[in-house]
């Protein structure tokens, strides 16, 4: 079994479960495999058995079917669905076969699920030594260490993070001024920081950035007592977001020299509880040159500041005064 079959096994199935029906049309047009050769590939892994009909027909019909079905049969309709099925085929052993059920479904038994747990630890000792390898690169800027673990495990994945996120090709200019932003700069809300814990939170947020994680027990204990008002998520977020929104800035300016015009970039805040500082740049239009820094440097938000700014250039912005 596979990364990418252990992932589609996992969204199905929980380990501690006895059983769980996966119709083959899931398994095929997710596989791009013919039914009857998925069948048999994962009944020689083991990872998968074909149940027998009564199995099938107990956990794939509802009761109120093997009720009308029995009443068909002129047999009782009490009793639990396991009665229902058992007494249909006493009497018609071969009511169920037209259907071909072995064919069309498998059953995830006990055994499956314990080869799947054990493959969820192995993928994740796996990813643990990926992503230690990964930040440290970054944070040596080796920067091609850094992204080919990220790429090898999004592409690994049935459904890779992020809308639209090119994972074969991950790791270009955007990403490398950003991981530079968060080794070189340094926001005013985190001004607070003690020097010490600076290089730690710098590693925080290299991997929130690269591995959409949050923090490790290790590193949120280092950060518990940091000076400010956040707590150790938060402070490595805005980090990241201090860096992210530098990006967006730069690549402004940038497309504003390429089309020789002036561009105006809004603040965006999301509905909530905020500060009075982030009250006043809820919404607002700022030139390149006045845009404030963000996150906001007295910003007293519990969960950190969340104004925003647009990752690309809305052409509606763009004034020719």
């Amino acid at each position: 079994m596979d990364t990418n079959e252990y992932y589609f096994l996992k969204s199905f199935l929980k380990p501690k479960s006895l059983s769980k029906v996966l119709s083959m049309r899931e398994w095929t047009s997710y596989l791009g495999r013919d039914a009857k050769l998925a069948l048999n590939k994962f009944e020689k892994e083991g990872v998968l058995q074909s149940a027998n009909t009564q199995e099938i027909v107990t956990a794939t019909y509802s009761a109120p079917k093997l009720k009308k079905i029995s009443h068909n049969l002129n047999l009782p309709t009490s009793g639990t669905k396991p009665v229902l099925v058992r007494r249909i085929l006493e009497v018609a052993p071969n009511y169920f076969n037209g259907n071909s059920l072995e064919h069309d479904f498998l059953v995830c038994s006990c055994e499956g699920a314990k080869q799947i747990e054990a493959k969820g630890k192995i993928i994740k000792n796996e990813m643990l030594a990926a992503i230690k390898l990964s930040v440290h690169a970054a944070l040596n800027r080796n920067f091609e260490d850094a992204f080919e673990p990220v790429r090898k495990y999004q592409l690994s994945l049935p459904f890779p993070s992020g809308l639209g996120v090119d994972w074969s090709n991950y790791g270009g200019s955007r990403e490398v001024f950003i991981i530079n932003n968060i080794l070189d700069d340094w926001p005013l809300i985190l001004s607070e920081i003690q020097p010490d814990l600076k290089p730690l939170v710098r590693q925080g947020a290299i991997s929130m950035f690269l591995w959409g994680l949050k923090l490790g027990d290790e590193l949120r204990k280092k950060l518990a007592n940091n000076g400010t008002h956040l707590d150790p998520d938060c402070v490595c977020r805005m980090m990241l977001l201090f860096a992210q929104n530098k990006f967006r800035i730069f690549d402004a300016k940038l497309k504003c020299q390429e089309l020789g015009m002036p561009y105006i970039l809004k603040t965006i805040r999301f509905e909530g509880d905020f500060c009075s500082a982030c009250e006043k740049h809820r919404v607002g239009d700022y030139s390149l040159s006045e845009v404030p820094e963000i996150p906001l440097a007295d910003c007293r938000c519990k969960g950190g500041c969340t104004i925003s700014l647009p990752e690309a250039l809305d052409m509606n912005k763009i004034t020719t005064t």
